[in-house]
């Protein structure tokens, strides 16, 4: 019994020696990854960074090396969905606690507009219940004095997000909404119960002329969105299951969920013309079969970004932290002698020359 247990312990202590530089690079390295999402509500060529789950860290120093990320994907918006801070390191008497959060963000929002929703941390920091109402207070200053306005279960159009009027910009068909689930819903080891009239009760009903974009930090709420209208979910919260494997996808989330459902990728839910639910991927990253949609269905399509930072498990193997960058299209017409395949929208974007700030970056 004696040399078995020595055994396990050894064949545990290979693996980690194993794993160890793969948990070094995971952890202090990002990836930038790329989606597309077409749809023929959309006007032109939309492009967006999805920044989530942070959770203060910063690369380099200076987080240098994501803001040139940023810059090189050419955005008109960056969209944080959450847990750019950590509850636990919330302390009024510390100096700068969100200073991960702010060297990210003070060059960021001078250069883009932000489009801010909450997390389950930003929520535990706001709720009066937790006592930190001083540092929730300092927080929401800091976001104030650089423009930047947190979303929560409402929405605006993209032009309005980007402080554009519809006077100097062609409208995209684009709404950017935010929602958020009642704290509860965040428990660990807790079943989601979200359903579709949940998100109707918190943010109306969705125009069917408009591509609607929606901000939810848990991709458990996804399948409620999606059955809602959202033709585009943005989430996070999972970090990309901490362990990532092969035909399988994220190990175990946050939340102490073994093999969760969505774990990082793209994912899509399929309905029919009567909105019933016909097809849906799941576990598998970035799924490689898709089927068609149904005549007259529709698609919703959920980007779950495996986060820049980590807490709860803070390891990342095969994992590595990641940037989100959202390609939202036209679909091409038939008939049309220009497709929409740039990243450009048309006769909306101030490119970096014409001032947009962006060869001022480090």
């Amino acid at each position: 019994m004696i040399q078995v247990l020595l055994f396990l312990l050894l064949a545990v202590l290979l693996l980690f020696l194993l794993l160890l530089p793969v948990m070094v690079h995971d952890g202090t390295s990002f990836v930038t990854r790329e989606y597309t999402v077409r749809s023929d509500r959309v006007r032109g060529s939309h492009t967006l960074v999805f920044l989530t789950d942070l959770h203060g860290k910063i690369y380099g120093g200076d987080d240098a090396a994501v803001l040139r990320a940023i810059r090189d994907a050419h955005p008109e918006l960056a969209v944080a969905g959450g847990d750019l801070v950590t509850a636990s390191e919330a302390d009024p008497d510390r100096k700068e606690w969100y200073r991960g959060a702010a060297t990210l963000l003070e060059p960021l929002a001078g250069k883009l507009p932000v489009y801010l929703c909450l997390g389950n941390h930003e929520r535990k920091i706001a709720d009066p219940e937790e006592g930190k109402e001083i540092c929730w207070e300092q927080y929401c200053r800091f976001l104030e004095r650089l423009g930047i306005r947190i979303h929560r279960n409402d929405h605006t159009s993209l032009e309005e997000a980007e402080g554009k009027t519809q006077i100097s910009c062609a409208d995209s068909g684009i709404d950017l909404w935010s929602f958020e689930a009642g704290r509860e819903e965040f428990q660990r080891c807790r079943k989601h119960r979200i359903t579709r009239e949940d998100v109707a009760e918190r943010l109306g009903n969705p125009d069917p002329e408009r591509f609607h974009v929606v901000v939810t930090h848990h991709p458990a709420h996804f399948d409620a969105c999606a059955a809602w209208g959202a033709d585009l979910c943005l989430c996070g919260h999972i970090h990309g299951g901490v362990m990532r494997l092969p035909g399988i996808g994220g190990v175990i989330s946050p939340d102490f969920v073994l093999f969760p459902k969505y774990s990082g990728g793209k994912y899509e839910i399929h309905f029919d013309r009567s909105g019933r639910r016909v097809w849906s991927s799941g576990r598998v990253f970035s799924p490689q079969k898709t089927p068609p949609v149904p005549a007259g269905g529709r698609r919703s399509v959920m980007v779950l970004g495996c986060g820049l930072g980590f807490h709860t498990i803070p390891i990342r193997i095969f994992n590595p932290a990641e940037l989100s960058v959202i390609h939202i299209e036209e679909t091409e017409k038939e008939n049309e002698g220009e497709s929409a395949s740039g990243y450009f929208p048309r006769g909306c974007r101030i490119s970096a020359a014409e001032g947009g700030g962006w060869n001022q970056f480090r």
